[in-house]
């Protein structure tokens, strides 16, 4: 049996790691604040679509694991890159006086679209056409 070498650390290690910090990171903040406090703030209702978004990607590349490569690799790690520094924009990271607003956010968010259709172009599922 051939073991998939970068399939088995981005969806063994990097994933879950990233996926994992983001709903410490959550859970922390509510409980530091408050269900009432939480659901107040729009950048935990960011969090939990980032979280959500982050799963379904997570588990979407189940699909494509017999064809999963190292390009495929680099561009899942600048997405769970993306999603950690998106994180830390949201003022997860920092005490939440040190936030500065939600640009870094958006800019890590931007990455996202553009890494899937890479992805989906390296695969072939798409051509740059966008068909």
């Amino acid at each position: 049996m051939k073991v998939n070498i970068p399939f088995t650390l981005m969806q063994g290690l990097y994933y879950p790691a990233a996926l994992g910090t983001g709903l410490v990171l959550f859970m922390l903040r509510v409980g530091a604040i408050g269900w009432e406090s939480a659901a107040a703030d729009v950048r935990n209702w960011f969090a939990l679509l980032l979280l959500g978004y982050f799963s379904l990607s997570y588990v979407s590349v189940q699909r494509w694991s017999d064809r999963y490569d190292w390009k495929l690799f680099f561009l899942d790690a600048v997405e769970v890159g993306a999603v950690l520094f998106a994180f830390k924009y949201l003022g997860f990271v920092d005490s939440l006086e040190n936030w500065r607003g939600l640009r870094g956010f958006y800019i890590c968010m931007a990455l996202v679209p553009a890494l899937h259709f890479l992805w989906n172009l390296h695969l072939g599922v798409r051509d740059w056409r966008l068909r």
